[in-house]
């Protein structure tokens, strides 16, 4: 038997918790509370305590990757052991906003399906379609398609 799409298991798992809430992890290290370092340490103990006190509540997790990605590899780990303590219930977002050329956009999209696990994406469609069609053609993954952001000049 088939995993059930992104949009299923999002419409399930917002009927489980009678909530639409999608907890973000934008973990800038200068705005962390008191009591966690401003360093990787200090981000996943605070992503970890996000993710214990909100998953009963939270229909999907969206991580912004580049919050990670600044730390390297090290961060790129930190990133996959915060996706490994989610549900397999719990749907995953990769707010990692991908698009290039198609070769380029092909490994994206093993990156963050494949070996991240994201059940969605945010893409950059201002590269025009072919920058993210690798993204898009996963019928068993979803894209959100950056229409406008919350920059002030938007």
């Amino acid at each position: 038997m088939s995993r059930p799409g992104y949009l299923e298991r999002l419409a399930g798992r917002t009927a489980a918790t009678r909530t639409v809430l999608c907890l973000g992890i934008d973990p800038q290290p200068s705005a962390l509370p008191g009591g966690f370092s401003e360093d990787l340490h200090g981000i996943e103990a605070f992503a970890r305590l996000l993710l214990e006190a909100a998953l009963p509540c939270a229909s999907a997790v969206k991580a912004n990757l580049a919050f990670f990605e600044a730390f390297g590899a090290d961060g790129l780990a930190v990133l996959e052991r915060l996706r490994a303590r989610l549900p397999d219930d719990v749907p995953f977002i990769a707010d990692a906003k991908r698009a290039d050329i198609g070769t380029t956009a092909e490994r994206q999209a093993v990156a963050l399906f494949d070996r991240l696990a994201a059940d969605a994406v945010t893409v950059n469609p201002y590269l025009g379609s072919e920058a993210i069609a690798p993204l898009l053609e996963r019928a068993d993954r979803f894209s959100y398609v950056l229409c406008r952001t919350s920059n002030p000049g938007a």
